[in-house]
């Protein structure tokens, strides 16, 4: 399991680390605060986009509890 952030924003500033990482990924999730570029640029097309996130203003947040779920249960599918 790779914890990784999005940095600036700006896709030409992803780490070598994350941007690998991302490539060998089967599993990504994100928040609203990766860019589509960052997506497109770096998942695979076979990999699974789990979006989760928090935005409590617009009362549409995933909690933490359920996101910690999800970690858990790609972890234990052996998912990269």
């Amino acid at each position: 399991m790779v914890l990784a952030a999005a940095g600036p924003g700006d896709p030409d500033l992803i780490t070598v680390k994350a941007a690998n990482a991302l490539k060998e990924a089967e599993v990504v999730l994100i928040d609203r605060l990766v860019s589509e570029v960052i997506l497109h640029r770096y998942v695979s097309a076979n990999a699974e986009i789990v979006r989760v996130g928090k935005e409590c203003r617009n009362n549409i947040s995933t909690p933490q509890e359920v996101i910690n779920q999800l970690l858990v249960k790609y972890a234990l599918q052996g998912k990269k």
